[in-house]
């Protein structure tokens, strides 16, 4: 484990001190980013035809090897969650619980190393 003080993208330089300091084989580096909140927990339609608002979030994994210097493994995922006015008199307005921005980064986090544990070649 190593702190957040360092850089998502690392040049070969940074990465041979990085293997130099810890001593590991590996550098695996996870970034998340909300890009926006805007629907928050409740949503409730509205009829309004140009409203529009999104909860939209992003998570990126990178794999380095320490020993060589390079980039061997990158996956990034993007999640967004979208609410529309509607052109049409909806009668039936039914809040609903809105994704947060946060929530669906995290499930994005969680699928993606999943999914790296699944191809994993030391199983």
């Amino acid at each position: 484990m190593i702190g957040p003080d360092i850089a998502f993208e690392l040049s070969p330089a940074k990465l041979k001190q990085l293997k130099a300091d810890t001593d590991c084989d590996y550098l695996i580096n996870v970034k998340g980013n909300i890009i926006n909140e805007g629907i928050g927990g409740l949503s409730i339609p509205s009829d309004e035809p140009d409203y529009y608002a999104s909860n939209e979030s992003s998570v990126s994994i990178v794999i380095y090897d320490l020993n060589s210097g390079i980039l061997i493994s990158s996956s990034q995922v993007y999640a967004k969650l979208t609410e529309e006015g509607s052109h049409f008199d909806n009668a039936s307005k039914v809040p609903t619980l809105a994704t947060s921005a946060q929530t669906a980064m995290l499930v994005g986090a969680k699928k993606l190393i999943a999914k790296y544990d699944k191809y994993r070649l030391d199983n």
